[in-house]
């Protein structure tokens, strides 16, 4: 946020946001397949965790703890997971001057009037062509980052924890109020 700064002409900011758990679910299946190789490596040249700089910054991201991957549930309760979305557009400049805790309902709302266009995953095809079309833009992207298939068990309990990520889950629900 702020890159309009630099440019001399009207300038309108996007934005996809993702069910907070699928992402939470998505982010740890990519982290652990980085993690894997980490891991890995760290066994193989014997060296210990403290020495191992990872190839990516997502395998630092607390996924490894003593040369052990977490288990989903045991990252999902990281810090850097509680209200994951919220903190990005934190760190990104769109809510300022606040702290998680000092962040309402309000200050979302406020924030996500500030995107010309909120997408979501969900129905991507359909909101990337309705992005486009706005745009005069021609339809086209690539798809990356695509993890691979592996199951993860979410119990109720798990479920109904990740939910008290309360200020993920009123952005996504404002942003899919604005999304109909």
């Amino acid at each position: 946020y702020g890159i309009h700064k630099f440019f001399n002409r009207p300038f309108k900011y996007i934005i996809f946001l993702r069910e907070p758990l699928k992402r939470a679910v998505s982010n740890y299946k990519q982290q652990k397949n980085v993690a894997s190789i980490t891991n890995n490596l760290i066994i193989q040249d014997h060296l210990s965790p403290l020495e191992f700089k990872p190839p990516q910054k997502t395998a630092k991201k607390n996924i490894i703890k003593n040369t052990k991957i977490l288990s989903f549930k045991e990252w999902l309760n990281t810090a850097e997971q509680k209200n994951f979305m919220t903190k990005m557009l934190m760190q990104r400049g769109f809510l300022k001057n606040k702290s998680p805790a000092d962040i309402t309902k309000k200050d979302i709302k406020k924030t996500i009037e500030k995107f010309y266009f909120i997408g979501l995953l969900e129905s991507f095809e359909e909101n990337f062509a309705l992005l486009c079309n706005e745009l005069k833009i021609k339809k086209s992207y690539e798809k990356h980052n695509v993890s691979k298939n592996f199951k993860i068990k979410l119990t109720q309990k798990t479920i109904k924890e990740f939910r008290k990520n309360n200020l993920d889950y009123s952005l996504y629900m404002m942003a899919t109020e604005l999304n109909k």
